[in-house]
Formats: structure tokens, sequence, C-alpha cells
């Protein structure tokens, strides 16, 4: 909190600019915690360690969407970024940003539906057992 609290005071951004970056900040930060919290060796010994271990599997498969959706976000950051520091052609920008909004908003989405099938089907039978043979299409 306190790197986003700096990079909002260095920049004087506000909008889309300064929000992309704080919620690309905060993943990141889940991120970390959850690898911290795997590396525990506290969760081999104590007592609740069915529910702990349940609770970790949770949050990894929350790190792991959250950090495809925000890499992706990464783009359109990037690209207002680029037009706020006239690396863009000013006739260019807006479509340079509409794309990369867009290509973002379809990671996002296929990767949210993703893990809805996965909670409504559960994983499939070649991710559980390695030996049935994988049927893709």
């Amino acid at each position: 909190l306190l790197l986003l609290r700096y990079h909002w005071l260095a920049t004087e951004a506000g909008g889309a600019l300064f929000a992309r970056l704080a919620v690309i900040e905060a993943c990141l930060a889940f991120e970390s915690i959850t690898l911290a919290a795997g590396d525990l060796s506290c969760w081999a010994k104590c007592r609740g360690r069915g529910l702990g271990l349940n609770v970790l599997e949770y949050a990894g498969r929350v790190r792991l969407l959250s950090s495809a959706i925000s890499w992706s976000w990464m783009m359109p950051w990037a690209a207002e970024l680029g037009c706020r520091c006239a690396a863009e052609v000013p006739e260019k920008g807006p479509l340079v940003l509409g794309q990369a909004e867009a290509l973002a908003n379809f990671v996002a989405v296929y990767f949210a539906l993703r893990e809805v099938c996965v909670l409504l089907r559960g994983e499939p039978p070649s991710a559980l057992d390695a030996s049935i043979t994988p049927r893709f299409g």
C-alpha cells in the first residue's frame, strides 16, 4: 500500500491510468502473500491442516486468475502511458488504447469463464489422473 501511495503522489495521475496501476499492484501483492503463505512449513504440522490447505488451494486458484487478468491489463496501461508521453501519434492513440482494452477484456472473460467451468464441472479427468489420455476438441 505504501508503494501504491508513493506512485499516486509521484505521478499526480488519476483516473483510468492510476486505477489500472493500482489493480495490478494489488494483484501482485495478493500473489506474493499467497506464495509466502504456501511456503510456510507450519501447514504440515498444524491441527487445521485440511482447512488451511483448502483455503490455500482456493487462494492459489484466485491468484492464478487475478494474475492472468491483471497482466493482460498491462497492455492498456502501457498504451495510455504511451499516449501521455507522446510516444504514439495523437491520431492513433485512442485506436491503440481501444484495441488494448478489447484484448484485455477478452483475456479476462476467457479466464473467468474457464474458472466458472472448473467450478461447475470440476477438473478434467486428465488433470487428476496421469494415466488418462487427454481428449482435446
